[in-house]
């Protein structure tokens, strides 16, 4: 690798032969939930005894234990099992990025790194320390990130190694082999927008050769944001224009949802306050709330669901089991809600 061409970008990666993860919404709900601020209990799902009406049980059978009212495109039961979440994959990409136990070569610049350790046993370890059980390895090392990105976030193929057939190696041309063999690859010219969780490479001298390849976090109509190992022998959060000669394309991960729109979140408190919280479902991120009714409920709730925006059904905490339809009306600064509206009785819970 010349010296001038390897100062034209934040990192390179190997180019000569080698030896040889509701996902999204999930991780989002819990940051969500862990960012209330007041005492509060994981209300339990319910269901209807034997003596309850077929039509009641018609009703609730469908809500039962749903917590998440989905507005906007995200349609979260019509994706595959399969299915890798994009927010999760930035999610691992960040997570490694705030790693201060590896998320750098130690000793500095010596191209000895946890990622290369992680997958290419075979890499000379000479100077190298070890950590999470890993031992250190030194090589260009940014297709190990980008890999080992994908592979914990659950990406189909990620986790087949390369000497077991896998396409994803240490070279950074991998991930654009793995586009098109999976027909995930678009070229920085086709005016693709970049997705949360694609692959980009880049080709810093414009050689025809594949130098490099980090992680998309964003992208708008200018610019693409990224996490990039073994940029500056460290994992960087960069930043470029879409239209920069150096990009050479994207790289899909195969089964990766598109997710768009907004997540409206319901809770109860112990003490029967309604509380109302938006996320963007693309990103996990709370847009507003957690937003708290001023009145309660007038009871002790045991159980909730929801049926639809501004429906939920909450079970009382009490010997009779009852069952009660509030009427909720929320936006950016409150949640109010109407009288509950008693449905029925004996009510069981899990």
């Amino acid at each position: 690798m010349g010296t001038a061409a390897a100062a034209a970008g934040p990192g390179r990666c190997d180019r000569q032969p080698e030896e040889h993860v509701w996902g999204g919404l999930a991780a989002a709900l819990q940051r969500l939930w862990s960012g209330f601020g007041e005492d509060r209990r994981t209300l339990p799902a319910m269901k209807l005894s034997v003596e309850d009406s077929a039509g009641l049980f018609r009703l609730l059978r469908a809500a039962i234990a749903v917590t998440v009212v989905v507005m906007g495109a995200v349609m979260l039961s019509s994706a595959p099992a399969s299915a890798v979440s994009r927010s999760a994959i930035v999610s691992v990409a960040q997570d490694q990025l705030g790693n201060a136990a590896r998320n750098r070569e130690s000793p500095s610049g010596s191209g000895c790194n946890y990622y290369t350790g992680y997958f290419r046993t075979w890499k000379p370890a000479t100077g190298c320390p070890s950590g999470d059980g890993v031992q250190w390895r030194n090589s260009d090392w940014c297709a190990d990130f980008a890999k080992y990105v994908w592979r914990n976030a659950g990406v189909e193929h990620a986790d087949v190694p390369e000497g077991s057939g896998g396409i994803l190696t240490g070279w950074a041309s991998s991930f654009q082999d793995y586009g098109v063999e999976h027909g995930t690859w678009r070229t920085r010219a086709s005016g693709y927008l970049p997705q949360p969780g694609d692959a980009v490479v880049f080709d810093w001298d414009q050689s025809g050769d594949i130098d490099h390849v980090g992680i998309v976090t964003s992208a708008n109509s200018s610019t693409v944001y990224t996490i990039e190992g073994n940029s500056g022998d460290r994992i960087k959060a960069n930043s470029y224009s879409r239209s920069n000669a150096d990009i050479v394309g994207y790289s899909a991960p195969v089964g990766a949802t598109e997710v768009q729109g907004t997540a409206s979140v319901y809770g109860v408190l112990p003490d029967g306050r309604l509380t109302y919280t938006a996320i963007d479902a693309a990103t996990g991120r709370r847009t507003h709330g957690a937003v708290t009714s001023t009145p309660t409920l007038g009871f002790t709730p045991k159980a909730m669901a929801t049926l639809n925006f501004n429906t939920i059904l909450v079970t009382e905490d009490g010997p009779e089991g009852k069952l009660y339809r509030i009427d909720a009306i929320s936006n950016r600064d409150s949640v109010v809600f109407n009288q509950p509206l008693l449905l029925g009785t004996r009510l069981t819970h899990e």
